[in-house]
Order: C-alpha cells, then structure tokens, then sequence
C-alpha cells in the first residue's frame, strides 16, 4: 500500500465515524448552517437533519475506501470520475432534499 492508499482509508474513517457519530442525531452543531440563525433551528429538525448528513458521509466514506481498494488492488483509476461524479451528485441531492423536504421541517 502506498502513502496515497493510506491517506484514502484514513479519511474514509474519519468520514465513517463523523456519519457514525451524526447518525446518532447528536451532530446537529456539525451541520452547515443550522447554527447560523434561531429560524434556522425553529424552521428545521436539527435531529432529521443531522442523521441525513450522517448518511451522506457514510455514503462518501464508502466511495473513498472503495476508491483506495481499487487503486490498491487493481492499481488502475478507472471508476475514479464515475465515484467522483456519484459523490457530486449525492452531495447535491442530499443537500437539496435536506431543505425542501417537508420530513425535516418542524411541525408547529
């Protein structure tokens, strides 16, 4: 394994254990955003929220060990864009469901 490899799995752990920990629903001070303005957290479950984005790095998380076992094993980078554009793609999909979806807004 090279040092690239290494670099790869140590990140996809940090990202594993931050969705881990945001699962939990705890890591509401973690979200971009929420913490900005009191609307913010009377508009939005910060919990829902929270437990969304814990999904999103665990998602990541996978594609980057999924990524350094190709490089490691198969030493080629052919899916390199096609995670790369996945991961994109997920983050914007994520982000756009967090704060249009009716699930993540609070019920007055």
């Amino acid at each position: 394994m090279e040092a690239a490899e290494i670099i790869m799995v140590v990140i996809a752990g940090l990202f594993l254990a931050l969705g881990l920990f945001m699962l939990t629903g705890k890591g509401e001070m973690l979200v971009a955003g929420y913490n900005a303005s009191k609307r913010m957290q009377e508009k939005y479950d910060g919990k829902k929220l929270s437990r969304l984005c814990g999904v999103m790095l665990i998602v990541v998380a996978l594609a980057i060990g999924l990524l350094a076992l190709e490089f490691a094993v198969f030493e080629t980078d052919c899916l390199v864009w096609a995670v790369v554009a996945a991961v994109i793609i997920g983050v914007i999909v994520t982000s756009v469901i967090g704060m249009t979806a009716k699930t993540f807004r609070r019920q007055n």
